[in-house]
């Protein structure tokens, strides 16, 4: 048996050759797991990982591609904005499209209406508008035109 441990508790990422189950979430499958663990232990063909003296994930070790401890990251920022703020200065910020909106759009984009006008005239923000315009097939991610679309793809 062979005994790795940890100072504390830390993430431990598994690359695995094949998709399983994934601990947190029975209802998805994943190549990469992320378990808390502070002692990893290789026995019997197994590699196994312990919290607090309970085994928390077991593998085949042929299944294991690589055992990564990634760095601890520090805490994102919290957000700068509040979706009232938004509003503020783009009433419809974060609302539902209504599907004439939306074959409204579609017809003033293909007239060539620049996205600050759109913006403006959808009092929505112009990121809000290229996403739109992606999804609806007018525009591919990168902002490139796509050619004419009449209506929405759905």
């Amino acid at each position: 048996m062979l005994l790795f441990m940890t100072s504390s508790v830390r993430t431990v990422r598994l690359r695995l050759a094949d998709f399983v189950v994934d601990p947190n979430d029975p209802d998805v499958m994943r190549r990469v797991l992320e378990v808390q663990a502070d002692v990893l232990t290789f026995t019997d063909g197994q590699l196994r990982l312990w919290l607090d003296g309970t085994e928390v994930y077991s593998s085949p070790l042929g299944s294991v591609m690589a055992v990564e401890f990634p760095r601890e990251t520090v805490a994102s920022p919290p957000k700068t904005y509040s979706v009232n703020e938004v509003r503020r200065q783009h009433g419809k910020a974060y609302q539902r499209w209504a599907p004439e909106d939306e074959q409204l759009l579609l017809q003033l984009h293909a007239a060539g209406e620049e996205l600050e006008v759109l913006a403006r005239r959808f009092d929505r923000q112009p990121s809000a508008i290229r996403a739109r315009l992606v999804k609806l097939g007018a525009l591919a991610e990168d902002g490139a035109p796509m050619g004419q679309v009449d209506s929405p793809p759905f």
